[in-house]
């Protein structure tokens, strides 16, 4: 029994944390996807993220990541974005990921980030500038490319916690977030495919948990045959 007991704490630890990365189907390059969820007044996300036919990962909530280009939402899927990379960088404007910006988005998308509601359109202007801060814009490019108007978004940023938050955390690198490069993936608003559109912060498969999945597995079979 002791030992039947100890098998089964490893196989629960290993299940649980290997869970996460098969719960959803992730998007990966060559996914084509269009944009729904818009807040009339946001700059940026949060934006739903809908497969087009083709493609099969599950709907998911991006932010903007860079403010040089553009992704349209309101025409469905007739306005059709594909992922032509996944990595670290921003293609207009070479910003690179950096590790703020990936806590961020990685306690939004697990519903951890303090006092964040998505239905608000403060709360989605707020964490949308404190990834483009994060990532490496300043107030005055930001206030020069969206106008005056954006200043609310600083200022709401501003009254939140989630910059003491990161600074609190032992959050190190930037886990399995990463950067989807954007291009048209088909022709609309006067731009054709491949063209560069509005890059986007995505979840990745988190290093190992497939391993664990199957370590797991193996563990499973061990006990059925040692113990029927």
């Amino acid at each position: 029994m002791r030992n039947t007991m100890r098998y089964a704490v490893v196989v629960a630890a290993l299940c649980a944390i290997a869970a996460p990365a098969f719960a959803d189907i992730l998007p990966q390059v060559g996914d084509k996807m269009y944009f729904t969820g818009y807040m009339n007044g946001q700059q940026g996300g949060s934006l739903l993220a809908n497969p087009t036919a083709g493609s099969n990962f599950t709907p998911f909530r991006s932010f903007c990541v860079e403010i040089e280009e553009v992704v349209w939402v309101g025409g469905g899927s007739n306005f059709q974005y594909e992922i032509s990379s996944i990595g670290m960088q921003t293609v207009n404007g070479g910003k690179t990921l950096t590790s703020q910006a990936a806590w961020l988005y990685s306690q939004y998308r697990t519903n951890s980030l303090n006092a964040y509601n998505d239905g608000q359109l403060a709360d989605r202007n707020a964490l949308q500038y404190g990834i483009w801060n994060a990532m490496g814009y300043t107030d005055t490019e930001l206030l020069a490319h969206f106008g005056s108007g954006f200043q609310s978004a600083i200022d709401s940023y501003g009254t939140r916690s989630w910059a003491g938050d990161f600074a609190a955390s032992d959050w190190d690198g930037v886990g399995n977030v990463r950067i989807a490069n954007m291009v048209w993936g088909n022709t609309h608003q006067g731009q054709d495919p491949g063209c560069n559109a509005q890059d986007q912060l995505i979840l990745v498969p988190v290093p190992g948990a497939a391993l664990l999945g199957v370590v797991g597995l193996g563990i499973v079979a061990h006990l059925k045959r040692r113990f029927s």
